[in-house]
């Protein structure tokens, strides 16, 4: 009786001590810009693993996380920021811009990709070399100046729209 009654004591010992391995800390908060304003579709994950959650339109996120781990925030356009949960149950995200990052950044009609990524052609003009260009509309600005793109009139007639 004395072998049982030591097992049973060695199993439930496992057993709480297995249980505080696993735990989990419920973490919530919100991620927004510099100037306060929410940021949606941020993702919150946990550094090292593929738990995460995604912004809301109000810009707040929750999640479970194990003990000791590391919350990363990031969004495109916007630094990553990584913040220790450390016991905490609220971690609010102000995230900086990052006009590097914005720069390597394609959006083209059903995603947005890192150039670097990108399998096609991209072509690029900005607006201040629009800006610079006399011309009355900007299907005229465009015209010639990026590759593989074709700017024709709907019609053909004279001042008719592109």
């Amino acid at each position: 009786m004395k072998n049982h009654l030591k097992m049973v004591f060695a199993a439930l010992f496992l057993l709480l001590g297995m249980t505080a391995a696993f735990a989990q800390n419920h973490v919530s908060g919100t991620v927004v810009d510099k100037n306060g304003e929410p940021i949606i579709g941020a993702g919150v994950v946990v550094k090292g693993t593929t738990i995460g959650a995604v912004t809301g339109v109000d810009g707040e996120y929750s999640l479970n996380v194990p003990d000791g781990a590391v919350l990363v925030a990031s969004c495109i356009g916007y630094a990553d920021k990584e913040t220790a949960v450390a016991g905490q149950s609220t971690i609010n995200f102000a995230l900086e811009d990052d006009a590097l990052l914005l720069d390597e950044t394609v959006v083209i009609g059903y995603q947005t990709v890192k150039r670097r990524d990108l399998t096609g052609s991209v072509a690029s003009i900005t607006g201040k070399d629009l800006a610079e260009m006399p011309v009355a509309n900007a299907s005229q600005a465009l015209q010639g100046k990026l590759t593989g793109v074709r700017v024709s009139t709907g019609s053909g007639a004279a001042g008719s729209s592109a």
